[in-house]
């Protein structure tokens, strides 16, 4: 049994349901292949039909999520990808982006006088929680959470 098996049974964290994990581009596609966000997006309903969260609340925040990473780091270049992990439990539903690092900058919420880069200012209000982290390799890792009911959850 896993450290999240004993945990979920105490009822100290919610059963994990499912995970699914895939990499854009896929595997296969020619070397210099570019990501392309309509292809997350059409994976997010095939994986996320019938979860109970609202699609349309989990597609926005992670098409912004998937274009910040090819906007600003070396998931943008040919050949760079990113990787979508989603993990749903009874009560949220996670999706994490990781891009291919290259960047020494933070993801951040910019100020509301801000004339671009509103993306994560959308995942900050659809989202119940999000956050970021970056590995030792510098890539970064993007997450948010969505309540698995339906309803939106804003501020």
């Amino acid at each position: 049994v896993s450290a999240a098996g004993l945990l979920a049974g105490a009822g100290l964290v919610p059963a994990v349901r499912f995970v699914a994990a895939r990499r854009f581009p896929g595997e296969g596609g020619p070397a210099v292949a570019r990501v392309d966000v309509r292809e997350v997006r059409a994976y997010l309903r095939r994986v996320l039909t019938g979860t109970g969260v609202d699609l349309g609340d989990a597609e926005l925040p992670a098409c912004e999520v998937v274009t910040n990473a090819v906007r600003h780091t070396d998931s943008g270049k040919p050949g760079g990808r990113v990787w979508v992990t989603v993990i749903v439990t009874d009560e949220a539903v996670r999706v994490e982006v990781t891009d291919e690092g290259g960047t020494s900058t933070e993801p951040h919420v910019p100020s509301a006088a801000a004339l671009s880069g509103r993306g994560l200012l959308i995942v900050q209000e659809l989202a119940k929680r999000w956050g970021w982290g970056r590995d030792g390799d510098g890539r970064v890792t993007v997450w948010f959470e969505l309540a698995a009911t339906g309803a939106r959850h804003c501020g």
